[in-house]
């Protein structure tokens, strides 16, 4: 055997325990198995990898451990699925003690908007949680000092500013409007009448 036919051999040994150690790892991570296309893409990556890997090793003779790492990787893309929500709306509701939830749009975060929001109003406050229920902002109602739903462009924003916290949701398509108003008349509902809501 060649120094050159050695140097192969090991830089295809490390890629292999390279890309098998990364499929291994893949499952513990479990934040990129709660964000679905993310995880969807990685699968079909590995899937590609493994197949590639598979076909050379029979072309080119590497041994039945090559294949059997390729079959491996496939296995492993098709089997590892996305983990599922595990809290439901109505369930997230239940916990907060929360009335009723209502379409957020997309909640502006440090100037990055965060779709599929959900907004769960409450007796006293609300709360705006993310597409997987991540909470993101809580608003005591009884410091909410001014709320609006407007126009703009062809979008439309519904902005509460509370004393301490503050929030903003962004809403567009054709129904932007609808679920604009529909949010702020809910909350709206549950402000306490001594307090002055500026339009």
């Amino acid at each position: 055997m060649t120094m050159s036919d050695i140097g192969v051999a090991r830089v295809r040994r490390a890629a292999l325990w390279a890309i098998f150690g990364g499929v291994l790892l893949i499952p513990k991570t479990h934040a990129l198995r709660r964000r679905p296309r993310l995880w969807n893409g990685l699968r079909l990556a590995a899937v590609s990898a493994g197949t590639v890997l598979i076909a050379l090793s029979l072309r080119l003779h590497w041994g039945t451990v090559s294949v059997a790492t390729g079959a491996i990787i496939v296995i492993a893309a098709f089997a590892i699925m996305p983990l599922r929500q595990r809290r439901s709306i109505d369930a997230r509701a239940r916990e907060l003690g929360a009335l009723i939830v209502v379409n957020g749009g997309a909640l502006v975060l440090g100037g990055k908007a965060q779709r599929g929001a959900r907004i769960f109003v409450g007796r006293d406050r609300i709360w705006a949680h993310g597409s997987n229920l991540e909470l993101f902002s809580e608003i005591d109602l009884r410091q909410v000092t001014a709320m609006r739903a407007e126009s703009i462009g062809e979008q439309w924003k519904l902005t509460l500013t509370g004393e301490i916290a503050s929030a903003e949701f962004i809403y567009d398509g054709i129904f932007a409007e609808h679920f604009a108003r529909i949010a702020e008349s809910i909350i709206r509902s549950q402000l306490h009448p001594e307090l002055t809501i500026l339009r």
